[in-house]
């Protein structure tokens, strides 16, 4: 096998791991975090804020309504606050978000489903991203695992009264989620992602100049700090239009591996904790075991796929052992390919993702992409790219998905 398999196996092999490590003491954290009857100061505080009885337990009615409620609530904020960007600090000059934009990402990331329509770079300010996408990234990890809790109580409790019916309070819930478990954590692996490379800041960009010559903004955020929580709390959406394909959010393989556990280890660990709560670890261990033969399987699907290129590249290349993988670039073997992109933008192109203004070489092949405006979002013809060397010209039309 080549070294690019090992080291594959070696990343399969360390996450696997890290997640036995941290399998019981998490879990069983998890569940003394939803099954303590004391209250921490700082939630106390929060319970006379927003004048919350903690000791009060709802039914399922009352505890589903309050989430229903709460995440409405979540919806017009982010809506409201997309809005009015203009006029918040560090909007770094973007104006407000469009109306359907605004609401689309908005029901998104309260749904935990973090869809993108926009470029993040080019539509949003660093103030938009930490309060508003940032703090859905929180709440809405958050109400995943209070509702997986509340149905381990409804699991537990209708073994014992069922009169009762009650499944506990989601406001202490919700709190213990976030202040107990994603707020530690993130910070941890904040921290830990800026040692690693990943950037943080609130500046708007850094200038560069470029190999030959030309003057270019890289555009900054306070990414790990949102990543962190992105990743721990199941999120999508990237504060970087590539998400976490950017060298700023994953600049690494330390930083990837960090992100993948960060990615598995609640869902695995609840595993832990709904054996935990219901007082029998063997049924928290069989659906572990279906979670890992699921996992174990489209793994394998996907990694052989990876290793047997075929399309456009592999009939370009001549042999698809002469293909090298996006997902397995590293280091020298992303200079082999030879191709400078000196800006990334996609207000042009959306269908390409890049507004390309770099060259590509291949063999005696030269290809050069302009970037002033070559493509339209109508769909004429690319006629301000050309290529020389032993190939025919082509006439290339490229359309965009979005106009």
């Amino acid at each position: 096998m080549s070294s690019s398999v090992w080291a594959g196996l070696g990343q399969v092999g360390l996450l696997l791991v890290a997640l036995a490590v941290v399998y019981r003491p998490f879990g069983d954290y998890m569940a003394h975090v939803f099954t303590s009857h004391r209250h921490w100061r700082v939630e106390k505080l929060i319970y006379r804020v927003v004048r919350v009885d903690p000791e009060t337990e709802q039914r399922w009615p009352t505890y589903a309504t309050a989430l229903l409620a709460f995440s409405f609530l979540g919806i017009l904020f982010l809506y409201a606050l997309q809005r009015l960007q203009p006029l918040l600090p560090l909007s770094f000059g973007h104006g407000a978000v469009p109306p359907a934009m605004a609401f689309n990402t908005a029901l998104s990331f309260m749904t935990n489903t973090n869809w993108q329509s926009y470029v993040p770079e080019q539509v949003l300010g660093a103030t938009v991203q930490m309060a508003g996408l940032t703090l859905k990234n929180f709440t809405s990890a958050a109400m995943g695992i209070v509702v997986a809790i509340a149905l381990i109580r409804g699991f537990v409790r209708s073994r014992g009264d069922r009169s009762s019916g009650r499944i506990g309070n989601v406001w202490v819930d919700m709190v213990r989620a976030v202040v107990r478990i994603l707020i530690p954590v993130a910070f941890l692996f904040a921290i830990v992602l800026v040692g690693l490379g990943v950037t943080d800041s609130l500046r708007s960009g850094v200038g560069i100049t470029a190999l030959d010559g030309t003057q270019h903004t890289l555009t900054l955020f306070p990414t790990a700090s949102q990543e962190a929580i992105k990743e721990l709390g199941t999120n999508g959406g990237g504060i970087y239009n590539a998400n976490s394909a950017h060298p700023f959010e994953n600049p690494n393989a330390w930083t990837n591996l960090i992100e993948i556990f960060l990615e598995l280890v609640i869902p695995v660990s609840l595993t832990r904790t709904f054996g935990t709560m219901v007082g029998n670890r063997r049924q928290g261990y069989t659906i572990l075991s279906v979670m890992g033969i699921l996992w174990g399987g489209m793994l394998a699907v996907i990694w052989w796929a990876e290793l047997h290129p075929t399309g456009i590249a592999a009939r370009l290349a001549g042999d698809g052992s002469k293909v090298v993988n996006g997902i397995s670039i590293r280091g020298r073997d992303q200079v082999m390919l030879k191709v400078t992109v000196a800006e990334v933008r996609r207000d042009i192109i959306k269908q390409l993702g890049i507004d390309l203004s770099g060259t590509l070489n291949y063999g005696t092949a030269v290809v050069n992409f302009n970037s002033s405006n070559p493509f339209s979002v109508t769909g004429q013809p690319l006629t301000d790219s050309f290529i020389h060397g032993t190939f025919p010209s082509v006439t290339a039309t490229l359309r965009a998905m979005e106009r």
